[in-house]
C-alpha cells in the first residue's frame, strides 16, 4: 500500500514529516551564549550524521510497520552479538542506520524476571543487505547477524498489551483503502469502458443487407481507428452511450473514515483549503495533536532514548545537570494572524475612543476582557481622542 497507493503513502508520513519538520532544541543550561561541552558533542555529532533525518526515517519505518529499529554503528566493535562497550568521544559513533521490521527482527527477549529488561528484546537479527533490487547487497561480508538489543534503538508507538510491538498506521484503516482503490479504479475503468465509440446500425425497413461480412469488417476498421468512415445503406446509424457515475460522494465518504481513524483532518490529509474558518480549526486541531506526539512518543521514546543511550556509551560527555528538549512552538501565530489580531484591535480601539461604550464597558474591563491586555491601575488614562 505504502509504495502503490498514494493516499497510503501520505496517511504513513504525515506524523513524521509533521513531527520532526523543526528540530528541537537539547541544552543543559539556559544560558544561550554559553555552549557547554554536552552541547557541543550532540551538536557536533547532529551535524556530521544528520540526526534528525535520521530520526524522521526511522518515525516513518515505525508508522509502516509494527515497530523500528535504530542501528548503532561503533568503531573497533566488529562482534555485534556483544554487549556494545562504552567509547570515549563522539566519533566512536560511526554512524547511525534506521531499520524497518522487515529487516529486523526480534530473536530473542530477556526472560530473568530480576532483569529491568525482562521481557524486552534481548538479540536482534539484522539483515543488513536488506535483500535490494536494485543492488546486490546479499554480497556485503556481514550479510545478516545477530545484534545485542545494547546497539540498537527500539521505536514503536501506539503499542497495547507490551510496548515492543505497535499497531501500524495503515493497519486500521486497510479495508477503507480496498474500498477507496475499488471506487477510484472503478471509475477509471468505466471511463475507459464508456468512451469508447458504440454504434447501433438499425436496418431500415424494406431495406436489404447485401454483404454483411464487408460491412462488419469496415465498422470493426473504423472502431480501431484505422478509417474514418464506413459505407452503410439503408440503415440508420446511432451512437449508444453509457453513463459513468460520478465516485466524488463515495470516496469523500470514505476519507471521511480514514481522516476520522487516523486523527488526519481531511483538509490537512488532503492538503485542500475550503473555507477559510474550517481550515483554520483542522490546522489548529492538527497542530495540538503533533504538539501531544512530541512531547508524548518522539521526545521520549526517540529522541531522548538515543541521547541517554550515548550517555551510557560515553559517546556524548556527561551534563552537569539534566538536559532539556525544547520543541519549537507550533501553534504561534502567524504574520496573517498577527495583522488580522491587530486590525481588529485598531478598530475596537477607535470605536471605544468614540465615547459611546464607555458608558457600558469600564476602560479596565475593556482591557483585560476585550483586548486581553494586562490591567493598568495606576496607569493615567490615555485620550485616545
Amino acid at each position: 500500500r505504502f509504495y502503490r497507493q498514494d493516499i497510503a503513502n501520505r496517511i504513513v508520513k504525515a506524523y513524521p514529516e509533521a513531527t520532526w519538520s523543526q528540530a528541537p532544541t537539547i541544552r543543559e543550561d539556559d544560558q544561550e551564549d554559553v555552549t557547554t561541552p554536552f552541547e557541543a558533542d550532540w551538536e557536533a555529532l547532529s551535524e556530521r550524521l544528520g540526526l534528525y533525518a535520521l530520526l524522521e526515517r526511522a518515525d516513518i519505518l515505525n508508522n509502516l510497520g509494527q515497530f523500528s529499529v535504530l542501528f548503532l554503528g561503533l568503531q573497533n566493535q566488529g562482534d555485534l552479538a556483544q554487549p556494545a562497550r562504552p567509547g570515549r568521544i563522539p566519533a566512536d559513533l560511526l554512524y547511525i542506520e534506521p531499520y524497518s521490521e522487515e529487516w529486523a527482527t526480534v530473536e530473542r527477549f530477556d526472560g530473568n524476571p530480576g532483569s529491568v529488561t525482562f521481557g524486552k528484546p534481548l538479540m536482534y537479527r539484522v539483515n543488513f543487505g536488506r535483500n535490494s533490487t536494485t543492488v546486490n547487497r546479499a554480497m556485503l561480508p556481514i550479510g545478516t547477524s545477530l545484534v545485542h538489543a545494547s546497539r540498537v534503538i527500539h521505536i514503536a508507538e501506539d503499542c497495547l498489551d507490551d510496548d515492543i510491538y505497535g499497531v501500524p498506521r495503515l493497519e486500521p484503516i486497510y479495508d477503507r483503502l480496498d474500498d477507496l482503490l475499488k471506487v477510484v479504479g472503478g471509475s477509471a475503468e468505466m471511463f475507459w469502458r464508456d468512451a469508447k465509440r458504440r454504434l447501433v446500425l438499425n436496418l431500415q425497413k424494406d431495406a436489404v443487407l447485401e454483404n454483411a461480412t464487408a460491412l462488419s469488417e469496415e465498422v470493426e476498421e473504423f472502431m480501431h481507428g484505422l478509417r474514418d468512415f464506413m459505407r452503410v445503406q439503408g440503415m440508420d446509424v446511432s451512437n449508444l452511450a453509457g453513463t459513468v457515475a460520478s465516485p466524488e460522494h463515495h470516496v469523500a465518504a470514505l476519507l471521511d473514515m480514514i481522516a476520522g481513524a487516523t486523527g488526519i483532518p481531511k483538509r490537512i490529509l488532503m492538503g485542500s483549503e475550503r473555507g477559510e474558518l474550517a481550515s483554520t480549526q483542522d490546522e489548529a486541531a492538527w497542530l495540538a495533536r503533533i504538539v501531544r506526539r512530541q512531547q508524548r512518543f518522539a521526545e521520549p521514546k526517540i529522541l531522548r532514548a538515543l541521547i541517554d543511550r550515548l550517555l551510557t556509551l560515553r559517546i556524548l560527555r556527561e551534563p552537569a545537570q539534566p538536559y532539556t528538549v525544547t520543541w519549537p512552538n507550533l501553534q504561534s501565530l502567524t504574520e496573517a494572524q498577527r495583522a488580522d489580531i491587530a486590525q481588529k484591535t485598531a478598530v475596537a480601539l477607535n470605536t471605544y475612543a468614540s465615547g459611546l461604550a464607555e458608558t457600558i464597558v469600564p476602560p479596565q474591563e475593556f482591557r483585560e476582557v476585550y483586548l486581553g491586555l494586562s490591567p493598568v491601575s495606576d496607569a493615567p488614562m490615555v485620550d485616545l481622542n
